[in-house]
């Protein structure tokens, strides 16, 4: 499996496609980020509160189950 680095900011990213069995994601920040799954390839809505995690919190496939994976970084609280 190939290996994706990528930047998140305060807008949805999709991170991993719905036919994708597996993926992992974890970020060295500070902070927390949250994660949303789509039926669809279409991000959430903006006002979408997704699963909110550490950012240093390993998260996959089980944790949020199936549909498009999409992450986001959340403001400083």
């Amino acid at each position: 499996m190939p290996t994706v680095n990528l930047t998140l900011g305060q807008a949805w990213t999709k991170i991993a496609d719905a036919a994708s069995s597996g993926f992992v994601a974890q970020s060295p920040a500070v902070g927390h980020i949250e994660y949303a799954t789509t039926a669809t390839d279409a991000a959430p809505p903006a006002g979408l509160v997704g699963l909110q995690l550490p950012a240093q919190a390993v998260v996959g496939r089980g944790l949020v189950g199936p549909g498009h994976v999409w992450a986001r970084c959340l403001p400083p609280m």
